[in-house]
C-alpha cells in the first residue's frame, strides 16, 4: 500500500517558502537599511537608519561618506580647468576633444583678487590661457612661470574678484596614511574627484613634459594612492578639512618612458603645500625667480643616517663638483649642512629653497657636520641659469642631473600629467647620417634604494637605466628600466659621466656596443654591437 507524505513534510514545500523567504529578505536588506543597486527607487530613510546606535559600524560608514562628500562640496568651488589653446566655450565630447586645443591641466584660486596655481609644465610657452571654472565660467588669462625645474609651479592671473580661493594646509603636519582627495579635469572630465591616502612623504621624482620638454627634478614630494591621470595636473591634494596639502604634478608608469598609455597605477606625486604657498608668493611679489647656485647633490638624512652621525637634521651632501663654489669654499662629499646664512637647513628642500634667497656673488655662511664635528665656512654664491632647455645640462643646484638620451622632443611623457588632447604633433625628422647619436634611455646614478629596489650588489657600479624611449637603439635591445649599463663603445662605465664621455663624438651610423646587467631574478648579463 502507497503512503502518502503529509504535504507539510514535502523538501519541495520547504525549499519554496526558504526561496520566498530570502526573496522578501533580500528586498528589504537592499531597499531598506543596506546597500541597494543603482537602479533602485529612492526611498527615505527609515527611523532604523536614523534611529543606528552611535559607534556602530554603518552610523560610522556612513559619517565617512557625509564628510568626503562634504569636502568635495566645499573644495570644488576653487578647482578650476585650464586650457592652452582651444575655442572659448566649446562643448567637451569624450573622446572628441578639440582639435585646436594644444594641452589642458587642472588648477585651483588661490587668491579672491584671481591668482590661480597650476603646475608650470601645463602653462608652458603660453602667454594667454583659458579658465573654466566650476560653474562654467571662461575667462582669458596671463600666465607667470617660475621657469623653475626645481618647482613646476605657475600661476595663472585672471580680472575678478571675491573669487572663492581655497585654504592651504601647513604640509609639515601631514603624516602617511591619513585620507587624501584629489580634484580636477583628468583627460578634461571637469569637476572631477578621487579619495585615497598619503603613500609616503619626502619623496624625489623626475619627469620631463611641457612645451620645452625639460625634465624636472622634485624633492620632497608628497605620494599618494587617490587616483590621479593626465589633466590632473596642478589641480588640488587636500585633506579631510577640504585644506590643500599639495599640488598633483606627476605619476609612476610602469611603461618606461611612453612605450604605454598613460594612466593612473595607484602612484601620484604632489608638490607640498608649504612648497607651492613660497612659490607663489615669489611670483606674485617678485615676478619671477632667480637661484643662486652652489654645485652640490643635497640629499635628506635616513633615520639610521642620522642614529650613526648622531645628528637630528640637514642636508647630506650626496656630492659635490670640482671648480663649485661649494667645493671652493671647502665642501665635500658626505658633509651635512645643518644651517646657511642664519637659517636652519632640515634637509634637501631647505637647502633648495635657500638658493632662491641668495643672490650670486654675495657670500653666505654656511654650518655643517663632518666627521661628528660642526664646522663653518663662508662661500661666495655662483650663478646659473634657473632653467635647462636641454636635459643633457646640470641644473642649478643638481649638476649630475640624469641625462635623457634620445628623447624626441614632441613626445608626451606619460610620467607627466600633461596629455596631448589635439591634433598629434608631427614626427620628428629621422635622424640623418652624421648628426649626434643616442641611446634613447635616461641613466643616473645608483644609489642604496635602487640597490634594494632591483637587488644590485653592494660595491657593483654602473648607471642605472630609469627610463626607455620609443623607437630608440635602447628600445630595439629590450632594454628597460633597472637595467645596469657596465660597458658603453668600449668604455667602463660606473656613472652617468661615463656615458656621456663614451658618447663623445658618435654620430648616426657609427658602430656602437654595449654591455649590460641586471640582478632583479639573478645576473642575467648581455652584450650587443649596433649601429647608431
Amino acid at each position: 500500500m502507497k503512503q502518502t507524505t503529509p504535504f507539510w513534510m514535502k523538501p519541495a514545500l520547504w525549499i519554496g517558502l526558504g526561496v520566498c523567504a530570502g526573496v522578501v529578505a533580500t528586498g528589504s536588506f537592499l531597499t531598506g537599511t543596506g546597500f541597494r543597486p543603482a537602479f533602485a527607487q529612492r526611498v527615505p530613510q527609515t527611523s532604523v537608519v536614523r534611529n543606528e546606535p552611535s559607534g556602530s559600524p554603518m552610523a560610522l560608514l556612513r559619517q565617512m561618506d557625509q564628510a568626503f562628500a562634504d569636502v568635495s562640496e566645499s573644495v570644488a568651488p576653487s578647482v578650476v580647468h585650464i586650457k592652452v589653446g582651444g575655442q572659448a566655450n566649446a562643448p567637451t565630447t569624450v573622446g572628441q576633444p578639440d582639435p585646436t586645443l594644444r594641452g589642458q591641466g587642472s588648477g585651483f584660486i588661490f587668491r579672491a583678487d584671481g591668482w590661480i596655481i597650476t603646475n608650470d609644465h601645463v602653462v608652458e610657452g603660453a602667454k594667454e590661457v583659458t579658465v573654466v571654472f566650476n560653474d562654467g565660467r571662461e575667462m582669458k588669462g596671463t600666465v607667470r612661470s617660475s621657469g623653475d625645474s626645481r618647482n613646476d609651479i605657475a600661476l595663472v592671473k585672471v580680472e575678478a574678484k571675491e573669487l572663492p580661493a581655497a585654504k592651504l594646509a601647513d604640509s609639515g603636519t601631514i603624516r602617511v596614511g591619513e585620507f587624501a582627495l584629489a580634484f580636477g579635469a583628468p583627460f578634461g572630465l571637469e569637476n572631477s574627484v578621487t579619495v585615497g591616502h598619503i603613500s609616503a612623504l619626502g619623496r624625489t621624482s623626475l619627469a620631463g613634459g611641457g612645451a620645452s620638454r625639460t625634465v624636472r627634478s622634485y624633492a620632497g614630494m608628497i605620494q599618494t594612492d587617490a587616483p590621479i591621470n593626465p589633466g590632473n595636473s596642478g589641480g588640488p591634494l587636500v585633506n579631510i578639512y577640504g585644506e590643500v596639502i599639495g599640488v598633483n604634478t606627476s605619476i609612476y608608469n610602469s611603461g618606461g618612458g611612453g612605450l604605454t598609455e598613460p594612466g593612473n597605477v595607484g602612484i601620484g606625486f604632489a608638490i607640498p603645500s608649504n612648497q607651492v604657498r613660497l612659490i607663489a608668493d615669489r611670483l606674485i611679489s617678485k615676478g619671477k625667480l632667480e637661484r643662486g647656485f652652489l654645485g652640490v647633490v643635497p640629499g635628506d638624512l635616513t633615520p639610521y643616517e642620522k642614529s650613526q652621525r648622531k645628528i637630528e637634521q640637514g642636508a647630506v651632501l650626496r656630492d659635490v663638483q670640482e671648480g663649485t663654489p661649494a667645493y671652493a669654499g671647502g665642501l665635500r662629499k658626505g658633509d651635512v649642512v645643518t644651517e646657511i646664512q642664519g637659517v636652519p637647513v632640515r634637509g634637501q628642500q631647505d637647502l633648495l629653497n635657500a638658493m632662491l634667497d641668495l643672490a650670486p656673488g654675495n657670500k653666505a655662511e654656511v654650518k655643517y657636520v663632518r666627521n661628528a664635528t660642526e664646522q663653518s665656512t663662508k662661500v661666495t654664491i655662483g650663478s646659473s641659469p634657473i632653467a635647462q632647455a636641454e636635459p643633457q645640462q646640470s641644473s642649478p643646484l643638481l649638476p649630475q642631473f640624469p641625462r635623457l638620451w634620445g628623447q624626441e622632443d614632441n613626445q608626451d611623457d606619460p610620467n607627466q600629467l600633461f596629455p596631448n588632447q589635439g591634433e598629434k604633433a608631427p614626427a620628428p625628422n629621422k635622424a640623418t647620417i652624421g648628426s649626434p647619436a643616442k641611446i634613447g634611455v635616461m641613466v643616473k646614478v645608483l644609489d642604496d634604494a635602487d640597490r634594494k629596489n632591483f637587488n644590485i650588489p653592494a660595491g657593483k657600479k654602473g648607471a642605472l637605466i630609469t627610463s626607455v624611449s620609443a623607437r630608440s637603439v635602447a628600445e630595439q635591445f629590450g632594454l628597460k628600466p633597472g637595467d645596469l649599463i657596465v660597458k658603453l663603445n668600449g668604455q667602463d662605465v660606473a656613472t652617468p659621466d661615463d656615458v656621456t664621455r663614451a658618447m663623445q663624438g658618435k654620430k648616426v651610423g657609427d658602430e656602437g656596443s654595449m654591455a649590460i646587467e641586471n640582478y632583479e631574478d639573478g645576473l642575467i648579463s648581455r652584450s650587443f654591437t649596433f649601429t647608431f
